[in-house]
């Protein structure tokens, strides 16, 4: 195997990599890729560098792949057919995205509620100002409403769909959510929020990237078209 993948996550402290490398450069995605399992200790195969983003929970890195040798013992699956398990990976993967972003979104609302029951100016708790008001009541519904759609993809996956449009819509829909839920809540804390005592700067900043990974939200839209007929 010879090749350079970026983005890996945990890629520096993992005991083994699931590859998807072409096996069949004619074929390609029509039945030329495998996926392998490639020991992190395999001749060849190294970590190059951490990968810095915005995120103070994410730095990512690059792992680098030079005549990498692997056996038959390290396929997984049939070869040839590593893209098919990849795609279908992937819809498990986004769903289990979309319900990390309702977590996350839960917590950014508890703290606003919280803050703006406790936090007192011109003679009263801020939660008596409707602008206040408006902004944790936003965040309530629409996290209530992503929660609804989540779970009601969940279960229809349970139930037997495949999971691509299910998958991609509750992605799309709880993590632009969260982000949203993010700005409003440094909004209600004010100067505060934007301090990074509170840490509520390092949330608005690593949901950011759930909007990139695993499929962007142009993709997600375009995926959900498709499940349309569109």
């Amino acid at each position: 195997i010879n090749g350079r993948k970026h983005f890996i996550t945990g890629g520096d402290s993992a005991d083994f990599a699931l590859v998807f490398a072409v096996t069949d450069p004619e074929k390609r995605a029509q039945g030329g890729i495998t996926a392998f399992l490639v020991d992190a200790g395999t001749p060849g195969f190294s970590v190059t560098r951490v990968q810095r983003t915005m995120s103070p929970y994410q730095n990512p890195v690059e792992l680098t792949f030079e005549d990498v040798e692997v056996s038959d013992d390290n396929v997984l699956g049939k070869e040839g057919f590593g893209f098919y398990s990849a795609v279908k990976g992937i819809n498990g993967a986004r769903l289990q995205i979309a319900a990390t972003a309702l977590g996350i979104a839960q917590n950014l609302l508890d703290r606003s509620l919280e803050y703006a029951k406790s936090r007192e100016a011109f003679g009263g708790p801020i939660g008596k100002n409707q602008y206040v008001q408006g902004m944790v009541v936003d965040s309530y519904a629409e996290l209530e409403q992503a929660r609804l759609l989540v779970y009601r993809c969940a279960e229809q996956i349970d139930e037997g769909a495949d999971g691509r449009r299910e998958g991609a819509l509750a992605k799309l829909v709880a993590t632009e959510m969260v982000g949203r839920v993010a700005d409003r809540a440094i909004q209600v804390h004010g100067g505060q929020g934007f301090m990074t005592e509170l840490g509520l700067e390092a949330w608005y900043r690593d949901v950011r990237a759930m909007r990139l990974y695993e499929g962007t939200t142009e993709i997600l839209r375009t995926n959900v078209a498709k499940a349309l007929g569109l």
